[in-house]
């Protein structure tokens, strides 16, 4: 900033060629200020709109993402509830097939064969039941894992009869190839690897 020959303030910009001249702009005070003030207006109404807007999509945001987990919460809370509120009555099932089953040299073949099938199905209910309740059990982030020895020969058992229920009525051909040298005694969560096969 300087002072003109004839008293007028200017801005100078000044810079230095290859070959040692210089190259200057000369710019009245007033024209340049008013031109960065202009410019400076101009961004700060730019700035301070996307800043609303950006606001505004934030707070929108942080309420869908509050619904969406509420509605998640009670869906969880309401899949928890209905699973222990059936757990009750198929608890029940599975009690009263067993008293039958213990009594099964005094029954009929059929009978006794109608009772294990009244077990099983309950068993295989159950285990639904208890899927249904580990996936609220993961939405909320409780799920452990439980390492116990079990035999790889019953959980494949296990799949294969639930596996057989539900594809009794269809027309679907069920083979098992099961590999001969894997272990029978193995240590893991036996549930889970039932729920993933």
């Amino acid at each position: 900033e300087v002072e003109d020959y004839d008293g007028t303030d200017i801005v100078v910009f000044m810079s230095k060629l290859f070959n040692g001249w210089y190259l200057g702009t000369v710019t009245p005070m007033d024209v340049y200020y008013g031109k960065v003030r202009t410019m400076a207006i101009v961004l700060s109404c730019l700035g301070a709109a996307l800043m609303s807007i950006l606001c505004v999509l934030l707070v929108r945001l942080y309420n869908a993402k509050a619904a969406a987990d509420e509605k998640s919460q009670s869906k969880s809370f309401f899949l928890a509830r209905m699973s222990h509120e059936i757990r009750t009555p198929m608890n029940a099932i599975m009690g009263m097939s067993e008293l039958i089953l213990r009594d099964g040299d005094a029954l009929p073949d059929k009978t006794r064969e109608q009772a294990r099938a009244i077990r099983q199905s309950s068993l295989n209910l159950l285990a639904i039941i208890n899927e249904i309740l580990d996936f609220s059990k993961i939405e909320s982030g409780k799920l452990e894992l439980v390492p116990v020895p079990y035999l790889l020969s019953s959980l494949l058992n296990d799949v294969i009869n639930i596996i057989r229920m539900r594809m009794r009525d269809k027309p679907v051909l069920f083979t098992v190839y099961i590999d001969s040298t894997l272990p029978n005694e193995l240590i893991g969560d036996e549930v889970r690897i039932c729920q993933v096969l």
